[in-house]
């Protein structure tokens, strides 16, 4: 068998290789059937559905309402209290949320005649990191207005804004991260793809049922991830540039510049909020057209339709980053979760080269590679925008990191 350091190499290279040539254009790829076939050369060979009830309502939608932001005499200390209470209480919400949702589809049964409930989920966690992150830049300005408007020194007003970096900026930023993308949103990868469907679909599906299945979930989970991060990445850039900004002016004693970029700030703010209501209305909408959420989490009936394919129209229909082609995020996402598999499959082999259960994995995976390689064919010569050429280095990077963690 080869080294595991010579099969790391030539996974990181297969991406690549996809993806090369002339210009930023996707070509044919390499060599990886062979590879990948080359690899299990060396090796030493080798349900029906329970009906539900579910109590879990208004899964999919937000508990986050607009609040007044108001200030009493403690001024920043309690705006200080104020930012912070109100991003655990949202967090703890979507969480309490989301441990309802877990114990009501706690088997692969229910799994799937739920999975409106789980896109729902996922819609409703894109949503309430939105009207969050909104609220920090909401904050941000309070922070802003308080501070020049008072009648203390440019210097205290200069030093006072180190109060809104801490508070927004960095405690903020970092506990809607921890709760959201690196908190529920990991759990639900841990719980559903690499949990209750990982299991399940081994025992109930075999081939490329198996892989739609948890491709499938993949898709919904990476979609929601990516939105958020891309969100919250955005606030925090733009809460940092306008407290660069807001010190800039307090330095140079020019209130009247800093009130006019509080004023374009404000307007930042309600494009902000036009959009994502915007967005709101387009989702309910699509709720209403497609989902029947009391039906959904009360469905007595297995429909195996939903077990292997998406629903066109469905809340979890790829939601794609600007300048980001569905059919470019959808090769690229899938090419991930290959590797995925792949680096599963591996320390596994590498556990147990005796292990008969390797052989089942190994198709699992060559049903994969075939899909993905029909995709990316499709897609031959397809110019890349510049948005797509920084999203293929960053599954790239993720990729490159997780075989160098089974080398």
């Amino acid at each position: 068998m080869k080294s595991n350091k010579i099969i790391a190499m030539f996974c990181v290279l297969a991406l690549p290789a996809a993806f090369s040539g002339c210009g930023n254009k996707i070509n044919d790829s390499g060599d990886i059937e062979n590879d990948i076939s080359d690899i299990v050369e060396t090796m030493n060979n080798e349900t029906s559905a329970a009906s539900t009830e579910i109590s879990v309502h208004e899964v999919g939608k937000s508990n986050t309402t607009e609040k007044q932001i108001e200030v009493g005499a403690g001024g920043i200390e309690e705006l200080n209290l104020i930012v912070e209470q109100d991003i655990a209480d949202t967090i703890d919400a979507l969480s309490s949320d989301y441990e309802q949702l877990t114990k009501e589809i706690d088997t692969y049964e229910k799994y799937l005649n739920n999975i409106d409930a789980i896109e729902l989920f996922y819609s409703k966690a894109e949503t309430v990191n939105e009207e969050l992150c909104i609220k920090m830049y909401e904050y941000s300005l309070s922070y802003a207005e308080l501070i020049v408007n008072s009648d203390r020194s440019f210097d205290d007003k200069y030093n006072d804004f180190e109060q809104m970096y801490d508070a927004v900026y960095e405690d903020g930023g970092d506990d809607i991260y921890d709760g959201i993308y690196d908190g529920i949103l990991d759990d639900m990868y841990d719980d559903f793809y690499d949990g209750i469907v990982k299991d399940g679909a081994r025992d109930q599906f075999n081939g490329s049922d198996r892989y739609n299945v948890r491709s499938d979930e993949y898709q919904r989970w990476s979609d929601t991830r990516s939105e958020v991060y891309s969100f919250w990445s955005d606030f925090r850039s733009d809460v940092y540039g306008f407290w660069s900004d807001m010190r800039s002016e307090m330095w140079s004693e020019d209130t009247e510049r800093a009130e006019k970029k509080i004023e374009k700030f404000k307007k930042k703010i309600e494009k902000l909020k036009n959009r994502q209501s915007e967005t709101a209305q387009e989702t309910t909408i699509s709720e209403n057209a497609d989902v029947n959420i009391d039906s959904t989490l009360q469905n007595d009936g297995f429909d195996e339709s939903n077990t292997i394919k998406k629903k066109d129209g469905s809340v979890s229909s790829t939601v794609v980053s600007e300048g980001i082609r569905p059919e470019i995020k959808e090769a690229l996402d899938e090419y991930e979760s290959f590797f995925d598999d792949y680096c599963e499959f591996m320390t596994k082999y590498q556990e147990n080269t005796d292990d008969l259960d390797i052989l089942s994995d190994y198709i699992d995976i060559m049903y994969k590679y075939d899909e993905i390689m029909e995709k990316l064919e499709e897609l031959k010569n397809t110019e890349l925008t510049d948005e797509e050429e920084k999203y293929y280095l960053e599954v790239q990077s993720r990729i490159t990191s997780k075989l160098l963690s089974i080398s």
